[in-house]
């Protein structure tokens, strides 16, 4: 913002909101997010990579959503085939360092270290049993394995 619109950001900034206003901002974001991640067949991935996104602002309890994140992703290993790439796509991120992905996150929360873990498994071996696997997929765990 502070580079497309200087004369916005500015007013923005001049409203000096606090750390609390960023976290209630951010908890709605987030609880609409949930609410979306399953409306649709397509676009879980979309939703997942949003909350995601979200959390990695750090004006939230990261853990508490890390850990919601993973309750729903024990339901994603019958998600198509495509959507899981994305999915672990998410998960190990797209960006050089990674550091734009969960598993990054996760790295700050070992106590959910297991769970992501046995989450991620079953949603590769889900992956992995598609005879139709492509490149991408590949690619995608590979990156997930080594960030992990």
């Amino acid at each position: 913002m502070g580079r497309e619109e200087p004369a916005k950001y500015e007013s923005f900034r001049m409203l000096d909101l606090g750390e609390d206003t960023f976290r209630e901002w951010d908890e709605e974001l987030l609880e609409q997010q949930f609410r979306k991640l399953w409306s649709g067949p397509g676009h879980v991935w979309t939703y997942h990579g949003n909350i995601i996104g979200i959390i990695r602002r750090g004006h939230c309890d990261a853990g508490r959503y890390l850990d919601r994140l993973l309750d729903e992703m024990q339901r994603m290993e019958d998600l198509e085939p495509f959507e899981m790439t994305l999915i672990i796509e998410n998960m190990a991120g797209r960006t050089e360092s990674g550091k734009d992905g969960g598993a990054y996150l996760l790295r700050s929360h070992p106590g959910l270290q297991k769970k992501a873990e046995d989450v991620m498994q079953r949603l590769i071996s889900a992956r992995s049993a598609d005879p139709g696997m492509d490149e991408r997929a590949q690619r995608a765990i590979s990156r997930y394995k080594m960030r992990s």
